[in-house]
């Protein structure tokens, strides 16, 4: 009996598995055939030899730094997390090369550090050097974006100086109209006080996923269906304008 029992939850394990290994194909063949069919002005041609060898992926915040907090009270870095681990998950399946700037909630800061303040500092320092350490790279970063009203939505990709940056933050941000398609939001030029995103060499983008003031964003950022979906859309457009 104990076996039919093991027997019976291992086969119920593995389908579940299966099912949702399908489920990555399904959407990520899909992202890409409409990538295809996509009329955009930059192509892979255009930009150049891939600077994207290795996929770094950047979970923004973590440790002692939370981020921002959604309505059900999860920490944006707890939602950053669980993105870019999908999305270092989905890379590798698709044969790239990946290396993430954290993989756990757990900060180990030097024990000189005494405040908030300047352990989150040390640690973007850490951050940058690491990426930078990496001599044919290009960064992801995941975060989520925030507002004093709960009007606006809808995820937003922010890009570097680097023309590749560009290429590939505008294809996603194209991607997000047939993901989204109430999302009208155009790619933007990173702010030059983001001190990660200006002092790395690599090219880079920054994605503000879901606005957790938004009843409706924070609701869907939280559901692991929407975050899988999300990934497929991000590594689609990337993997359109950088290739393998």
């Amino acid at each position: 009996m104990k076996k039919s029992y093991a027997a019976n939850t291992f086969l119920a394990i593995f389908i579940i598995f299966m099912i949702t290994l399908a489920a990555f194909i399904l959407v990520f063949s899909r992202v890409i055939r409409e990538n295809q069919n996509v009329s955009r002005e930059t192509t892979l041609t255009d930009v150049g030899p891939s600077a994207g060898r290795v996929l770094f992926i950047d979970a923004g915040h973590g440790g002692e730094d939370g981020g921002a907090v959604s309505l059900t009270g999860q920490k944006e870095s707890e939602l950053n997390l669980k993105v870019s681990q999908k999305l270092q998950i989905l890379a590798s399946f698709y044969g790239l090369s990946t290396k993430m700037t954290r993989d756990s909630q757990e900060i180990a800061y030097p024990e000189e550090l005494k405040n908030v303040h300047s352990r989150k500092v040390w640690d973007t320092k850490q951050r940058v050097s690491l990426i930078n350490q990496e001599k044919d790279a290009f960064l992801i970063s995941i975060h989520q974006n925030k507002y004093t009203t709960s009007g606006p939505s809808g995820c937003q990709v922010f890009y570097t100086d680097e023309e590749q940056s560009k290429a590939v933050s505008d294809q996603i941000q194209a991607e997000m109209r047939y993901f989204a398609p109430g999302n009208r939001k155009n790619a933007v030029k990173i702010s030059k006080d983001i001190y990660l995103m200006n002092n790395i060499t690599c090219p880079g983008i920054l994605v503000e996923c879901a606005f957790l003031s938004n009843p409706a964003d924070s609701m869907k950022i939280e559901q692991d269906s929407y975050q899988l979906d999300l990934v497929c859309v991000i590594l689609g457009g990337y993997c359109s304008v950088m290739g393998r």
